[in-house]
């Protein structure tokens, strides 16, 4: 059992706290604070600090001294020494501890309460972004630990890597490595020791921003500037795996090993010419497609092509991102099918100009495998005073969202489509809609715009659009009762947690242990950034680009989006493998997650995820004075 005994050990002081990773961010207010609220504890070598399966002591143990074991079922284990913080898993989400933890030697401990360092983190920025960071790397190495337990077919690093690895000594002069990386066409070299090992990486902009912009000669050595540290990946490891790190360790260049010796290097660029290489040629077919029924085979192959693309190592986001390419391709094709069987029985060719788009997830580049239908039509003014114009385009319409729907996305159960006059108007109207909506904003309005403010061009006349958006950006900074009350609708899901974070899951058709991602995660994620966006002027669409754009403009401090967006990108890969494992299988698709298909990893991964999102509707709700729901 563990001996938690509060032993009489000297005090820690400000300036060792400070010295702390985790506290290092702090001000000396909130270091104060720490101080007043934390207890020592000492134990002895050989005590359990904490059990795998235990109840969640409400407390982080933050070694001072000495060094501690942690160790997990699976036999993993990893040498704890000062600095580092345990029992954060627990604090995340009030389960059980998933580890034991025992000292090896004497070792002395610092113990914050769970309660108060939470109180901290609403008080506090600099708390609360030190446990996002927390969050984030947690995110990551849940993602690892999934990817090594089960790894992909897939292309390897050994398929894309540069090799042998360009190298140079510390004291070759700047001048001499620059000749070398031009000789060979690479971007960076490795500096290494008399015995080859590796002490970090050169690279191009950084040698420039050392002589451009710092005024380095170029007769001095490569040891008088700075070097990127070096981050090592096996040969054998997947390329996707490859991407993981670069993303997490936010570095551009690998240094590959055999047997733990360099052997070469691998840089985003390469990652990005290997996957191009072996990209299936489906967009070409599509645009080739002379038919309905073409298309619809096509629209077919869509989970294979998806399942292929992720394991071509594609982050799961840029695998989406293909994936909508291959629909709106689709979709383009089927409209321009339907224009010309139009005018083969002799309806005629479109009256006017227009503007077809493509709106909600389809207008962020974010439909998954069997989106339905939510599409809409901007006709140029002329066009919607001419009678015969008008009944074109409704015939029109009417039979493009039933080719669609033979292709195979569905028709929309709330009609928004084309066809329907609603979401047929002409440019002037919209206008008027939009101008309307947003100075006289009501709850059905703020749900139509969740929808409507994700517009998308998709085929037509582009021009019809422009100036559209702007005029909406500008309206809705001197009105933004409606991003309220769009927040106000967000607020009606929430994430499947309960008490102290614990995760709920429902019964559905007699199955149980069933999540709603979508309602309870996803979305949330994706209506955060939309109504950021749209108040902070950020002329995108897609929810991870909103978001970056969201941190580079200092919206949201860069620790609190890169955890938010590590958390929807490990929810989206979770919800995506079972959508796409039972398309393959022909399975009926669910729209839930089965809980019971997770690894231990996946399920320790979206448990922490969802606390994350949890945190961005605590946010929003707060940045928008909508009250909350916790």
């Amino acid at each position: 059992m563990p001996d938690n005994r509060v032993l009489n050990t000297p005090f820690p002081y400000r300036d060792e706290l400070a010295e702390i990773v985790f506290f290092r961010e702090f001000g000396h207010d909130v270091i104060e604070e720490i101080l007043s609220l934390a207890k020592p504890l000492s134990l002895p070598a050989g005590k359990i600090v904490f059990c795998h399966g235990s109840p969640y002591q409400n407390v982080l143990h933050i070694i001072r001294s000495g060094t501690a074991h942690q160790v997990w079922p699976n036999g993993r284990t990893i040498e704890k020494r000062f600095g580092d913080v345990l029992g954060l898993a627990g604090y995340l989400d009030n389960n059980p501890y998933v580890s034991t933890v025992t000292t090896v030697d004497d070792c002395e401990f610092l113990l914050l309460p769970a309660k108060e360092l939470r109180r901290l983190e609403t008080r506090h920025d600099s708390v609360s972004d030190t446990m996002d960071r927390i969050i984030a790397k947690r995110i990551h190495g849940c993602i690892a630990e999934t990817m090594d337990v089960a790894p992909l077919s897939s292309l390897s690093v050994s398929d894309a890597m540069k090799s042998p690895l360009v190298s140079c000594k510390p004291d070759t002069l700047l001048r001499d490595a620059f000749v070398s990386m031009r000789k060979r066409g690479v971007g960076s070299v490795a500096i290494v020791d008399n015995a080859d090992d590796v002490l970090g990486l050169l690279t191009g902009p950084g040698l420039c921003e050392a002589i451009l912009e710092k005024g380095i000669s170029r007769e001095g050595k490569v040891s008088s500037i700075g070097y990127q540290r070096p981050c090592e990946i096996p040969e054998s490891a997947s390329l996707r795996q490859a991407e993981h790190l670069q993303e997490r360790e936010d570095v551009k260049y690998l240094i590959v090993t055999r047997k733990k010796k360099p052997v070469g290097i691998l840089s985003q660029t390469d990652i990005l010419r290997a996957i191009a290489a072996v990209s299936p040629p489906l967009l070409a077919e599509i645009a080739r497609a002379q038919d309905f029924i073409s298309l619809h085979r096509l629209y077919d192959r869509l989970p294979r092509f998806t399942a292929d693309t992720r394991n071509w190592n594609r982050s799961i986001t840029g695998a989406i991102r293909v994936l909508n390419e291959a629909h709106q391709a689709i979709l383009r094709r089927c409209i321009a099918l339907t224009i010309r069987k139009f005018v083969e029985q002799g309806e005629g060719a479109p009256p006017g100009p227009f503007a077809l788009l493509i709106l909600g997830s389809g207008g962020r580049n974010e439909m998954l495998l069997t989106p339905d239908q939510d599409n809409a039509i901007i006709l140029a003014d002329e066009v919607t005073r001419d009678a015969s114009a008008r009944k074109w385009f409704a015939n029109f319409t009417d039979s493009l969202n039933r080719r669609m729907a033979d292709v195979g996305y569905a028709l929309c159960p709330g009609e928004i489509m084309a066809r329907n006059p609603a979401w047929r108007k002409g440019l002037s109207d919209w206008r008027r809609q939009f101008d309307h909506i947003i100075h006289y904003p009501t709850p059905k309005a703020a749900r139509w715009s969740t929808i409507a403010l994700d517009f998308k061009f998709l085929y037509g006349d582009e021009t019809l659009l422009s100036g559209l958006r702007q005029e909406i950006v500008e309206k809705l900074r001197e009105n933004p009762r409606l991003l309220r009350m769009m927040v106000e609708d967000d607020a009606e899901g929430r994430p499947p947690l309960g008490l102290f974070d614990r995760l709920i899951t429902t019964t559905v058709d007699g199955k149980k242990h069933r999540i709603d991602l979508k309602r309870g995660a996803l979305r949330i994620v994706a209506d955060a950034a939309r109504v950021y966006a749209w108040r902070e002027d950020i002329d995108a669409n897609n929810t991870v680009d909103r978001f970056r754009g969201l941190s580079q403009q200092g919206v949201l401090g860069r620790e609190f989006a890169k955890t938010i967006l590590a958390a929807y990108e490990a929810l989206l890969d979770l919800y995506l493998e079972q959508r796409v494992q039972e398309a393959i299988a022909g399975k009926m698709e669910s729209k839930l997650l089965d809980y019971d298909l997770l690894n231990p990893h996946e399920q320790e991964l979206l448990r922490i995820s969802l606390r994350a999102v949890k945190r961005l509707q605590e946010r929003l709700q707060g940045d928008f004075e909508v009250g909350g729901i916790w």
